[in-house]
Formats: structure tokens, sequence, C-alpha cells
């Protein structure tokens, strides 16, 4: 956790990824061999490095480990139970709602090892589309209380609550201050999280502001090796450029507005008669570059013109039965 916590975060993606063979094995061999503090070890960081580059075999791991860890009072089963419950990533919902009530009352037992903020922060999702949001917003308020020097790990699950329980002011503000709070954070998924809570909140009033946010983000999980967070932000990025009409929002340095067909077309013709490429096509066809495409557009005219005869004709011929040689044309 200490180097996930940190500027070195890619190389705990990239220890998981390549040692997860190594990781499968050691907690196979432990749990059959009962030594359940190296298998619930196991299962409970792997499961953790998993989630953000979205591989979740290890949550089943920390299931196979609850029932003996129950009885056995474990130290571990309040952070078993959370992991466990990241199995909602995969759509079993129920199981996910068994999981986090269950680890929630152990949690409040206080018999337990402590489930650190980052861990609960996996299962923000969970609940915001399993329970509704208020209940999401009640729930992260919780841990912001429970830990609020680690609160920045959480706050980015808690604007999205307030987003979708329709409180949009609240998540203003909060995602403003979030953003400014870890802009100086060493820890890149923590960083990445408070720009797709900008972006989500300044995407209506402000969708230039906001696209530059998830373009940030996307750009430093990618170079993070963080595809949770990849994945996001690019699924973002492209529904905003798509309710806006304006697919330039995906590229930066371009401009934002919507241009029309007609004008995009004009600009990628003076894009063409500028460039090198078409001078050389214009050198060996002996055509202007304006006409260089030409025969592509009269092919394609023409493919839709065959393809547009009427389809009942062929089957006609195929619902036709074959009928028998009249006498006359039977051969004598």
């Amino acid at each position: 956790m200490t180097l996930w916590d940190g500027p070195r975060q890619r190389e705990a993606y990239e220890w998981f990824t390549v040692e997860l063979a190594n990781l499968r094995a050691a907690f196979r061999w432990a749990a059959d061999h009962n030594d359940l503090d190296t298998a619930a070890a196991i299962a409970v960081y792997a499961t953790f490095l998993g989630y953000w580059v979205q591989q979740y075999e290890a949550s089943t791991w920390a299931e196979d480990l609850i029932e003996p860890a129950m009885a056995n009072g474990h130290r571990r089963l309040a952070q078993l139970y959370t992991m466990a419950a990241v199995c909602y990533m995969t759509g079993r919902i129920q199981d996910f709602l068994n999981y986090a009530d269950a680890g929630q009352r152990a949690i409040e037992t206080g018999r337990f090892d402590v489930v650190r903020i980052e861990l609960d922060a996996c299962l923000g999702g969970g609940f915001l589309t399993t329970v509704g949001p208020d209940q999401c917003v009640e729930w992260a308020r919780g841990l912001i209380a429970r830990d609020p020097e680690r609160s920045t790990y959480v706050t980015a699950n808690l604007v999205f609550a307030l987003e979708f329980a329709g409180n949009h002011k609240d998540a203003l503000v909060v995602s403003t201050e979030l953003l400014a709070a870890v802009e100086t954070r060493a820890n890149p998924t923590v960083l990445a999280s408070a720009l797709l809570a900008y972006g989500h909140t300044h995407r209506s009033a402000d969708p230039t502001d906001a696209a530059s946010a998830f373009r940030r983000g996307l750009a430093i999980a990618q170079a993070n090796g963080d595809r949770q967070m990849e994945s996001v932000h690019a699924m973002n990025l492209a529904s905003l450029s798509v309710v806006h009409a304006a697919p330039m929002l995906l590229f930066s340095g371009l401009p934002s507005e919507p241009i029309s067909t007609r004008a995009a077309s004009r600009t990628c013709r003076a894009r063409w008669a500028s460039s090198p490429l078409c001078s050389t096509a214009s050198a060996t066809t002996n055509r202007p570059p304006s006409s260089v495409h030409s025969p592509i557009r009269r092919s394609r005219t023409r493919h839709i013109r065959r393809s547009s005869r009427p389809s009942h004709i062929c089957v006609s011929f195929s619902a036709t039965k074959p009928t028998s040689p009249s006498p006359e044309s039977a051969p004598r």
C-alpha cells in the first residue's frame, strides 16, 4: 500500500499484473494449509490492486475465506467482507449488498482490523447504483467522519452521490474544493478521481472546462496504468462530446464549438490541398487536388444503386417451388 499511495503507483499495478499467477498459487497454498493470516492478506490487497486494473478474480478469494475467518474470528474479517463486496463489478448485486452490510456490522463491533478508507472507496459505484444516491451520500459522509484526514480517497464518491441526488450546488462546491486539495498530492489515482468528479459537475455549465478535466484525467490514468480511471474518463469524454455535438472536445487545443458538416468538409479540403501527400497524388494523376477522391465517391454511388434493388425479387426466387418438367420437355 505504501508503493501504491505515491508517485510510483504504476509500479504497484505492474507488479500485480506480472505476479498475479504467483499470488494465486500463494493464496491457494496458504488457504489449503489453513494459513489464514497469509491468505487473507493476499486476498485483501490483491482485490484492491485488481480493482484499479479491472482484474476482479481476487474478490472471489476474499469470499472463499469468509467462512473460515468467521469460524476463527479472524482479525481481517471486516476487510474480507469489504473486498468480497467488489463482486458488484461483475454484476452480482445481491451478493454485494449482503457482503457490504456484513462488513459494516463487523466494523461497528470494533473487534477486527480497521478497514482503510481506500478499500471502502472501491465500493462507491456499487452503493450508487443499488441503494440510491441519498443512502450513498450518508455512506460517503460516514466514511469521511470516520477518517477525516484521509477523506480525499472517498470525496469523489460523495460528489457523484450529491449530483445524482439532485444536489448539484453542493456537488459543484465539493468537487472544486476536492480538486484544489489534491493538486499537489503524489497519488495519481486520487487526482484522476478528483478530475472525474470535477468534470462531471461542470459538464453542463462549462463543457470545455469539463472536457479539459476529463482529458487530463485520461492522460494521468494512461500514464499510470490505471485502467479503471482510464475507462471512466474515456467514457465521460465521449459522452460529453456527443451530448454537446462537439467532437472537437475529444482533442486538446481545438475549438469546442459545434461545426457544420460543410464547414468541416471545407477545412479538410483546405488541409488536404496544402499537404505534401496531395501534391504527390496530383502529380501522379494529373488532376487538381479537389478531384483526387472523385473515383471513390462514384464507386460508392454505384454500390448504393446496386444495393437499392428491391429485396423481394430474391425472396420470390428462393420461395418458388421447383416444377417438374412438362411431357413435351421430357427426354425421349
